[in-house]
């Protein structure tokens, strides 16, 4: 069930029969993220966790004809701009991916134009559309796009997917910075 950045799901499995039948699959930090952003009808007891299904290392991925060959490029050449001129999607406020970026501006001084997509998809395709310059995404849920864009950093502490990720180089490695790992996990609960 979609909607309210897990919260909608989270309410229906909460307020159900504690029977071991109904079962929530969300990404974290997502589901801890909603009782921070939003007042829900349920409490973090509510739901007992089971345990992660997948994992979703964060990259940033442009267009194939962006100008920049890597993320430090693209960091220099932003701070030569006014603030918020580059446009950056994320699939929610309430997603690792954007804690990334909020913890790059940080890093590096440059303000950018974070646009919420309510999915990662439509904030995907954002990038493909051209309404966007910047996509910060995981490895995995961005590789339906890979043939139309490229991977200009990974935001882990190694890059242990480089045929995955036109091999690019970490986010520390390229501008010498020592920001968390940004990963995504799906877990049943």
């Amino acid at each position: 069930q979609a909607g309210g950045s897990t919260a909608v799901a989270n309410t229906i499995v909460a307020k159900s029969k504690p029977d071991g039948y109904m079962i929530d699959a969300v990404g974290e930090p997502h589901y801890q993220l909603t009782f921070v952003t939003q007042k829900v009808s349920y409490t973090i007891d509510d739901l007992f966790p089971l345990g992660p299904f997948s994992c979703d290392p964060g990259i940033y991925r442009v267009r194939k004809d962006a100008p920049w060959k890597d993320l430090k490029e693209l960091v220099d050449w932003a701070k030569t701009k006014p603030p918020r001129t580059i446009k950056v999607s994320v699939s929610e406020r309430t997603s690792g991916n954007f804690l990334a970026l909020k913890q790059l501006e940080e890093a590096t001084g440059v303000t950018f134009n974070i646009v919420p997509f309510g999915g990662g998809n439509p904030a995907r395709l954002a990038l493909l559309g051209g309404q966007v310059d910047l996509t910060n995404a995981g490895v995995f849920n961005s590789l339906p796009i890979a043939d139309k864009s490229r991977v200009i950093a990974v935001q882990y502490q190694e890059n242990k997917w480089p045929e995955l990720t036109d091999r690019a180089r970490t986010v520390n490695q390229q501008l010498g910075t020592k920001l968390p790992s940004s990963i995504s996990y799906n877990t049943f609960w």
